[in-house]
């Protein structure tokens, strides 16, 4: 059985991926943040994720969040510079989605250490970013699968929380 290599991302808003420099060979895809890298799995396999993601994204609500500040780490191609999220509740949701695969027996190649919610804006060979660093808020409302193959894509809209929706019917 053909695998194909798939994750979870949330990608960000044009006003913010705007202010990334623009994309490396390392590294092609919009400015993201990588909530859950899963690995290579068939399509039988991608299909029963694709089906526990959505049952447990439906217990979450959107977040806000702000980008800002500069951070770095080492990995095998180099150093990478990125940009550093603040995201109340980005941790528990990425915490829940890793559980809820394991408990379903699905491997998952994102180590469960400490989440550090990033945003890569380049690999680089040291740690002195001097470019532009992104910064503004938003709002993390959508959580997409992406894999090699058009059909492992997928998203998932999070609804605001039922309480922001009685302030809004409330105060407008």
């Amino acid at each position: 059985m053909e695998k194909e290599s798939i994750g979870l991302f949330v990608r960000l808003p044009n006003k913010i991926a705007l202010q990334f420099p623009p994309r490396s060979e390392e590294d092609t895809s919009p400015p993201h943040i990588t909530m859950l890298y899963i690995g290579s799995k068939t399509a039988k396999e991608t299909d029963e994720i694709k089906s526990l993601i959505e049952t447990e994204l439906k217990q979450h609500s959107v977040l806000e969040c702000e980008v800002g500040g500069v951070g770095y780490f080492d990995t095998p191609d180099g150093i990478v510079a990125y940009s550093k999220i603040d995201c109340p509740g980005l941790e528990k949701i990425h915490k829940a989605l890793h559980k809820v695969l394991t408990d379903n027996n699905i491997e998952v190649e994102h180590i469960d250490t400490k989440f550090i919610p990033h945003a890569t804006i380049e690999y680089r060979d040291d740690k002195k970013y001097t470019g532009k660093e992104p910064s503004g808020n938003f709002k993390i409302d959508c959580i997409e699968l992406w894999g090699d193959s058009s059909s492992a894509k997928q998203s998932w809209t999070l609804e605001e929380s039922w309480i922001k929706r009685i302030d809004k019917a409330l105060h407008g």
